[in-house]
């Protein structure tokens, strides 16, 4: 076949060309490439790239640049001959991706690993021509991946390898801008589905200092890509809101974070928006005529965010916070009522109606005009206790008509009936007007003298189990000790003979020696345990005594007279004893108080009554400081 070189844009045309004026069948005929250009023109602007300057087109900017691409080839005809590998390419939709799928059944080594690189490497090329794709452009490390494989199928160390032979440019589409909420989306549960509680409305949103509330994510503008046959693929495009459509005051900081715009709470609140102002800002105070199911749910801000709610119905007939709610805030002012089934946690409430008595109130610092429900909290004031409960460190009650307070120190203005006062250290009581009010004085109503208190009953508990039931153990192991003792001391004698001959002693010898030791052992653990529960009950009994020793500070001081069958006790805790004092109509005792009496040689504790002048002046104290209010 005569050798003739040709220089065309088109080899397979070429190809077919040559076998028509030559009278050949095309199927046996192949081309080679020699060389070949490539050119790029952007009007009448032209520039021509040889294989070696194409790394080039590796650059996305330089690829994606605005201009036509085509390829010039330098070839000759020759007879086909079969390919030294089979492989198979595939590409994507896009024709941004090429890629190749060899295997190693189709290797034979024989070819040799550079013949068979060589071959696969024109292959390539032809079939991107076939496909009218680009060739030699964007190939990247391709070559070097293929050698590699090569070089594996030949140690057997792969079965198959997959390479990509070329890569496009995809295009962008365009993407509008995005805010998202994190403030909102912060109470959402991801981990599981709960039930859908509709008294939650997120009616305040609380966030805290630092915390990242609002994001815009920037529009991502379209961009074009070009494929491997050097068409442009256009990308889709938008109208795109580049800016955000709303505003920040000053207590929400922007911080521009390249791809978006994230806002950060300067200070603890809640978020307020104004959709007249396109305005979000962080406050610290709420104002709202009631809270209920309808209009707000329950409120959940948090006892630390230092928000402050207002809730401002007063009609005595309303409920200015409704039922079946809960509310968690910093600090709540109601102006009215609070109804049934309602908890409320702050660190201070003021309650200007009355409670339900299935309300529940956990606060710092609490005042309640009429309470009927439950609170409980460190520094408490009631006008007028109508049935409810309070627990607290100091509470003080202008007047008291039936229910229970549990607290450290107890004050009541007014006492009439029905009610249950359990204190720690101090009961004053300006005026006592009714009857069956039952006081009772313990130090385990003392909050802080409680905890070490039941740290220490506990503890005796352990002890006197100890005690009671380890001595028995002990008396049981010691009768087995002394019970084989003798015949113990025969087999070890016996054992000593034994080796003496070198005769090896019987397993039950060595078994009935073990079991003894550890009967030893068993006793002498026990025996330490039983010392060490002595000692610490006696520790115990000793820092119960100091506690309980409390006891004889506290004080009931009524600045009146006594009113009839109003009982007060004083309760020792350990052993568990009660002193009972019923008051008299009419009787004028200033300070009852517990004191030590000594009885035929025996110490023993008994209520003792004291006037001003003995025990001081309780007229004017204030249990409740003005600037702790």
């Amino acid at each position: 076949m005569e050798k003739q070189i040709i220089k065309t844009i088109s080899p397979y045309e070429e190809l077919d060309n040559y076998a028509k004026d030559n009278k050949i069948d095309p199927d046996l005929l192949d081309f080679k490439i020699i060389n070949y250009e490539t050119t790029i023109r952007n009007g009448k602007n032209t520039k021509t790239f040889s294989p070696q300057e194409l790394e080039a087109f590796n650059d996305d900017e330089v690829f994606n640049g605005e201009y036509e691409i085509t390829q010039t080839y330098e070839i000759s005809i020759i007879k086909k001959t079969n390919p030294l590998m089979e492989f198979k390419i595939g590409t994507n939709k896009n024709l941004t991706r090429v890629i190749a799928h060899f295997e190693i059944t189709n290797f034979d080594i024989s070819h040799g690993i550079s013949n068979i690189y060589e071959n696969i490497i024109d292959l390539i090329h032809k079939r991107f021509i076939k496909q009218g794709l680009l060739i030699g452009i964007r190939q990247f490390n391709f070559q070097q991946q293929l050698l590699k494989a090569l070089k594996s199928f030949e140690n057997k160390q792969i079965s198959e390898a997959k390479i990509l032979l070329a890569k496009g440019i995809d295009p962008i589409d365009s993407v509008n801008s995005q805010v998202k909420y994190y403030y909102k989306d912060k109470k959402e549960d991801n981990d599981e589905i709960k039930k859908l509680d509709y008294s939650q409305r997120g009616f305040i949103e609380s966030v805290s200092k630092d915390e990242l509330l609002i994001e815009f994510i920037k529009p991502i503008i379209g961009k074009n890509g070009r494929n491997l046959k050097g068409e442009v693929l256009p990308a889709i495009n938008m109208m795109l809101d580049n800016e955000p459509d709303f505003r920040v005051s000053e207590h929400i900081r922007e911080a521009d974070e390249g791809s978006s715009l994230k806002y950060y709470a300067n200070i603890n609140g809640y978020i307020s928006y104004s959709a007249r102002d396109k305005l979000y800002d962080i406050k610290d105070s709420v104002s709202v005529k009631s809270v209920d199911f309808k209009t707000t749910g329950s409120i959940d801000s948090g006892v630390d965010q230092n928000i402050t709610l207002n809730v401002e119905e007063d009609d005595k007939l309303k409920d200015a916070i409704g039922a079946n709610l809960t509310i968690e805030v910093s600090t709540l002012n109601v102006k009215g009522n609070v109804a049934q089934n309602t908890t409320i946690r702050a660190k201070e409430v003021n309650i200007g109606g009355q409670t339900h008595s299935k309300s529940k109130i956990y606060a710092d610092r609490i005042n309640i005009s009429v309470h009927k429900g439950y609170c409980e909290g460190d520094f408490i004031v009631i006008d007028k206790l109508e049935g409810g409960v309070v627990v607290g460190k100091n509470v003080q009650v202008k007047q008291a008509l039936g229910g229970r307070i549990s607290a450290t120190k107890v004050k009541i203005d007014t006492l009439t009936t029905n009610t249950k006062i359990e204190s720690g250290e101090l009961v004053v009581i300006k005026e006592c007007l009714g009857e069956n009010n039952k006081l009772s004085i313990s130090v385990s109503k003392s909050p802080l003298i409680a905890e070490s208190l039941e740290k220490i009953l506990k503890g005796l508990q352990d002890c006197d189990k100890v005690i009671q039931t380890l001595p028995k153990s002990i008396e049981s192991k010691k009768f087995v000790i002394e019970s084989n003792k003798d015949s113990v001391a025969q087999i070890k004698e016996r054992i000593r003979e034994m080796k003496q001959t070198s005769t090896l002693p019987p397993s039950s010898f060595i078994r009935k020696i073990k079991d003894y030791q550890k009967t030893i052992n068993e006793y002498n653990e026990m025996s330490v345990i039983l010392k060490d529960a002595i000692e610490k009950q006696q520790y115990l009994k000793h820092n119960l005594k100091i506690l309980e020793n409390k006891i004889y500070d506290a004080k009931v001081v009524n600045l009146g007279k006594w009113s009839n069958l109003n009982e007060i006790k004083f309760k020792l805790l350990h052993p568990e004893t009660e002193l009972i004092y019923s008051t008299k109509a009419n009787e004028e005792i200033y300070c009852l108080k517990l004191e030590r009496v000594v009885v035929n040689g025996k110490e023993t504790p008994e209520i003792t009554k004291f006037s001003k002048s003995e025990i001081g002046d309780f007229d004017d104290i204030e249990i409740i400081e003005s600037d702790e209010k």
